[in-house]
């Protein structure tokens, strides 16, 4: 049980890291992906994987799939 406890305690406390990190709006070229988008905005502490993520909810996607033109917000870099 304190397992479960634990990685719940952390996975919100990595939802309110990732909450606080300032995006910008990028526009979906050909080709792009969420990992794509992903890897030249990175933020400090934080893995390709976990700003995938933080762009698919942020952006409320419900695939994976992004289609040219779509305006889709990204992490900021810093």
């Amino acid at each position: 049980v304190a397992l479960v406890v634990s990685n719940a305690s952390a996975s919100a406390n990595l939802d309110s890291a990732l909450s606080s990190i300032p995006a910008q709006e990028v526009v979906v070229e050909p080709g792009d992906s969420i990992w794509g988008l992903a890897g030249p905005h990175q933020v400090d502490g934080y893995s390709t994987s976990e700003l995938a993520q933080w762009i698919f909810e942020k952006n409320s996607l419900s695939t994976s799939s992004l289609q040219p033109g779509q305006v889709l917000l990204v992490p900021a870099s810093n």
